[in-house]
């Protein structure tokens, strides 16, 4: 069925799923685990252009959630009778345009830092959004929360004190190219992540059709400054090759799983499919690139792991405005 709110947005009363949600966990954790991997075993990073790796992936993300959208009896009709320009210009085009800063930030920490180590910094826009949800909605930690959050950060400073990545032979971190770049691309997961939540649950927003907004409007961020600047999009896509479509598709992917986690399983399971994402990135990275961990790896493997669970099993508990009758 479908129902609308007061704004004529549409509401979901699909049923949950628990079983199809702990599937999606398990694809969550490789596709999250595995796709730093993928990114540099299939991209020529001196070669391709970071920004047409972003735009693919928007793309992808587009041709799913309408492939979703078409799928679904009655929910084009519901759109097309609700939807205006306005209200998605109002939802999605400044979100947008932060997602499409974060990914370009995304790309360049993948190609100068080993897995672990992105995958572990990437953790700090969980501290982003606490804030940001913070200041936009007015949600507050609880205590384990704050615990956990501080956890992330004891995490990151860990890392950026090392001056190795894995091993002695390991390359030195890259501050300006590494480290700034996730830390930034977090900071705006945060804000976005934040304002996108403020237009699905305040304004009851679809959550599909606001997927495909963010890609379009992050598209067009992208694309009309290159092509007004040098009057062409021409050598945009030069560098690429049929294997630099595979992390494209498993990126695009691991957008749309996550919202499929969220649904059936709850944003407490969440927490455990990325715990287990990073174990993925460390297995995956011993033994296809034969080197060993650091001990500071171990010791913030172990930091983010424990602070991560903290932040989604204790959250902070609502009380209700409204008395009893």
């Amino acid at each position: 069925m479908v129902a609308f709110d007061g704004g004529g947005e549409r509401q979901s009363s699909e049923a949950i799923n628990p079983r199809r949600g702990y599937v999606f966990m398990a694809l969550l954790a490789l596709q999250y685990g595995l796709q730093p991997l993928i990114q540099k075993s299939c991209i020529d990073r001196h070669a391709v252009n970071k920004v047409s790796l972003v735009v693919a992936t928007e793309i992808t993300k587009i041709a799913m959630c309408c492939g979703f959208i078409l799928s679904t009896t009655g929910l084009v009709s519901e759109l097309r009778a609700t939807w205006t320009l306005r209200s998605s210009v109002k939802a999605a085009a400044l979100p947008a345009a932060c997602y499409a800063l974060q990914n370009w930030l995304t790309q360049i920490g993948y190609m100068n830092l080993d897995s672990l180590t992105f995958n572990l910094l990437n953790q700090t826009k969980t501290l982003s959004a606490a804030v940001c949800l913070f200041l936009i909605m007015g949600r507050r930690q609880s205590g384990p929360q704050v615990l956990a959050l501080m956890m992330l950060v004891a995490a990151a400073l860990l890392l950026n004190a090392q001056s190795g990545g894995l091993g002695d032979a390991a390359a030195p971190i890259s501050w300006e190219l590494g480290i700034l770049p996730v830390v930034g691309a977090s900071l705006l997961s945060g804000f976005s992540a934040a304002v996108t939540q403020k237009s699905l649950q305040e304004r009851g927003r679809n959550s599909f059709l606001l997927s495909a907004e963010l890609a379009v409007y992050g598209v067009l961020t992208l694309l009309l400054p290159s092509a007004a600047s040098t009057g062409s999009l021409q050598g945009l896509w030069e560098g690429w090759t049929i294997r630099t479509v595979i992390p494209v598709v498993t990126n695009a992917m691991g957008g749309v799983i996550v919202g499929q986690v969220t649904k059936h399983a709850g944003s407490v399971k969440k927490g455990f499919a990325l715990i287990g994402g990073i174990l993925v990135t460390a297995a995956a990275q011993f033994i296809l690139e034969r080197q060993p961990l650091s001990r500071e790896h171990y010791a913030s493997a172990v930091l983010v792991a424990v602070s991560t669970f903290l932040h989604t099993r204790y959250p902070q508990q609502q009380r209700s405005s409204k008395k009893a009758a």
